[in-house]
């Protein structure tokens, strides 16, 4: 049974490696301080390093077709204001690339992230089209992501705009759809089954998994065969295991101790071939590991 005591600094033991974040965060470069900004950070990722967010839905409002109990971004608007303009949203683009250019910003990653589902911006791939061009103009070879709930994936321009990036994360938070439903609180009937027979088809990507606990919890609905065969359809190059790291818009959500997330990691590598990666949270803030 692996354990916290097990690892020093980032370690690993078998398919499972865990790390430890030690840079403290600036979390006023952070999406819940910068939901009114197309372009925020760089922010110090768990994942990527310092990463340059792309905000396809600068509002006050959290614009997705998701509405997770620990998301940081607040409640989802159900029926959001008109979108920004391609226009406005390419103009903020080539200024904060040019300023981060000039600037000689430390940068890892650029990543579509922000305050919502990137991919249900109605021009999300006219946009990354855009972005690989002012990429290669101003910050050349930097390397782009995207974090997704895998929910838009059904249309072909989008699958093959997510083809263009060179990291691919997908949420899935739960093995079963009740707890699908518990925790992502999808829109419009969404359901688990259905973002999975998209994912199968998609190549080269990662699966996030946030691990909860106390009153919204999920930790036994992913230690199941369930969210084993779920993996072994996808087939993903690694699986990734996170606790929250932020204050929650919903109350009673906790994070998950390491411990846990270790235990969970195992029983991932028991039963099946895939590498996981365990990422520690950030104790910068109040709330206590459970």
């Amino acid at each position: 049974m692996y354990n916290k005591q097990n690892f020093e600094g980032n370690s690993r033991k078998g398919n499972v490696t865990l790390f430890l974040k030690r840079e403290k965060p600036l979390w006023e470069n952070y999406i819940w301080n910068c939901k009114n900004k197309v372009v925020y950070g760089p922010v110090q990722s768990r994942r990527l390093g310092k990463s340059l967010g792309i905000n396809l839905f600068p509002s006050e409002f959290n614009i997705c077709t998701f509405d997770c109990i620990y998301c940081d971004c607040g409640r989802t608007q159900k029926n959001p204001h008109d979108f920004i303009s391609v226009e406005n949203i390419k103009d903020e683009l080539i200024s904060s690339f040019h300023q981060h250019s000039l600037n000689k910003t430390l940068i890892d990653y650029i990543t579509f992230a922000g305050n919502g589902e990137p991919t249900y911006y109605p021009y999300f791939p006219q946009i990354v089209d855009f972005v690989l061009e002012l990429r290669d103009k101003y910050l050349p070879q930097k390397p782009l992501a995207i974090f997704s709930n895998g929910t838009m994936i059904f249309k072909q321009e989008v699958i093959e705009s997510i083809a263009k990036l060179d990291e691919k994360f997908f949420k899935i938070d739960a093995g079963d759809e009740k707890t699908f439903r518990l925790i992502s609180r999808p829109f419009n009937n969404i359901s688990l089954e259905r973002i999975i027979e998209g994912l199968v088809n998609l190549k080269g990507i990662k699966i996030s998994s946030a691990v909860l606990c106390s009153g919204a919890k999920n930790f036994n609905s992913l230690k199941t065969l369930q969210y084993i065969e779920v993996l072994k359809k996808i087939n993903p190059l690694e699986v990734h295991l996170y606790s929250i790291d932020y204050p929650t818009a919903y109350r009673g959500v906790r994070r998950v101790g390491i411990s846990k997330m270790l235990e969970l990691a195992e029983y991932i590598t028991d039963n099946t071939y895939l590498k996981v990666k365990v990422f520690r949270a950030n104790k910068s803030w109040k709330e206590a590991e459970q």
